[in-house]
Parts: C-alpha cells; structure tokens; sequence
C-alpha cells in the first residue's frame, strides 16, 4: 500500500467500526467519514496521475483493493460474527465510491497545465499488474 491508500483503508475500516456502533449508515459520524474518504480518493487519483499511471491501472488498483478486503473479511470474521453480508456491501460502496473520485481527479489532473496542482509528491509508485 502507497501514498494515500493506507488512509484509505483506514478510513473503511473506521467506517464499519461506526457503522456498528451506530447502528447504521444514516449516522453523521458516517457521513463525515465518507466526505473525507472522497477527499483523499480525490488527492489518489491525482498522485497516480503525476506517477504515470494510467485509468486503467488505477481501476485495477481498486480492483485489487476490494479482493484483498474481501477476502481479509472471509479469513478472518469468524462465523456467525456480524453481519458479513452487510460489511462487503458497505466496503464494495466505499471502494466503488473511491473508484470513481480517484477516476475523476485523475482526468482533470490530465487536463490540468499544471503538473502537481498543490499536491505531495511521494516517490513514483509501480503500478499493480
């Protein structure tokens, strides 16, 4: 995990904790949450750029992500422990929302003439295969 994806996952993490103590997605610990998770999917998806990745690897990048948290929660809730069904629900959300951020800013940092647009530069990232 590199640059902002460790903040990322997290920030998922955090948000099923809330989820569970709170009862549901509707609270405004959640919400908060979920705005700061587009943040840093935004801040990403501007990094890959400036590091030459390309959509395609950032979308495999999410890809990667969701099978690794899916099979993290398989592995590793033991049976008949919380409601699995619904924490992949929320974690395929939080990723797919993340997907689409990282994507977006990706595109205007494409468009952009200038080159790091205010963001932290970390060393050049090896994109997944």
């Amino acid at each position: 995990m590199e640059d902002h994806q460790l903040a990322f996952l997290a920030d998922v993490v955090q948000s099923l904790i809330v989820i569970d103590e709170t009862g549901g997605i509707d609270s405004a610990l959640y919400r908060a949450g979920s705005e700061i998770q587009l943040v840093v999917s935004s801040l990403h998806g501007k990094t890959r750029h400036h590091q030459g990745w390309t959509l395609e690897h950032l979308d495999r990048e999410s890809t990667i992500i969701h099978e690794e948290l899916q099979g993290l929660v398989h592995r590793h809730v033991p049976e008949g422990v919380g409601d699995v069904t619904a924490a992949l629900a929320v974690i395929a959300h939080l990723i797919e929302h993340a997907r689409v951020e990282s994507a977006r800013a990706f595109r205007r940092a494409s468009q952009s003439d200038d080159p790091v647009a205010g963001i932290w530069m970390s060393p050049r990232a090896a994109p997944p295969s």
